[in-house]
């Protein structure tokens, strides 16, 4: 029939978000990959969490800055 093709989704204003996989990594105890709230850790805590293992989330929620990028947390 003419006129009958696939209708146009309307496009919403604002933010449009879509699911995605989740990420799990794979270790025997889930403490060596996880931290506490970013707002309870000290500085001290964070270099211990980065030293810790290398997948910890603490890379995600306070991740170290960059020369230049000032959205990023300064560790000693």
């Amino acid at each position: 029939m003419p006129g009958m093709g696939t209708p146009e989704l309307p496009v919403p204003d604002g933010l449009v978000l879509r699911p995605f996989r989740g990420v799990r990594f794979s270790v025997d105890d889930p403490a060596k990959v996880t931290s506490p709230p970013y707002d309870l850790i000290s500085d001290a805590d964070v270099v211990d969490l980065l030293n810790s293992h290398p997948d910890n989330v603490v890379r995600l929620i306070l991740p170290c800055s960059s020369p230049g990028d000032p959205s990023t947390t300064t560790i000693p």
